[in-house]
């Protein structure tokens, strides 16, 4: 069973595991993580916002092109508020 990504701190890291608890040693995905330097986080987070920003533009513009009109504005407001796009990130300080 696949419980999805899990993440540890270890140290002044923190380790990203592709498949967490009990699988994270066997299967597929053993041993598979990446550690990253906790104060690394935010900005990285900011990274990931700024990108998915920049993709509900595309969308709107996208959406205008082919004539959706507010159905289209319909659908990017959806997307943003399902997935918290552009909602305020809630990151701790750095370390």
């Amino acid at each position: 069973m696949t419980r999805g990504p899990e993440v540890e701190v270890v140290g002044d890291d923190l380790r990203v595991w592709q498949d967490g608890g009990p699988n994270r040693h066997h299967g597929r995905w053993a041993g598979v993580h990446i550690d990253l330097p906790h104060r690394a986080l935010p900005g990285l987070l900011a990274g990931a916002q700024r990108d998915l920003v920049g993709f509900l533009d595309a969308l709107s513009g996208w959406a205008a092109r082919v004539g959706l009109e507010q159905r289209g504005t319909a659908l990017v407001d959806a997307i943003d508020r399902n997935f918290a796009i552009t909602a305020p990130l809630d990151v701790q300080p750095s370390r």
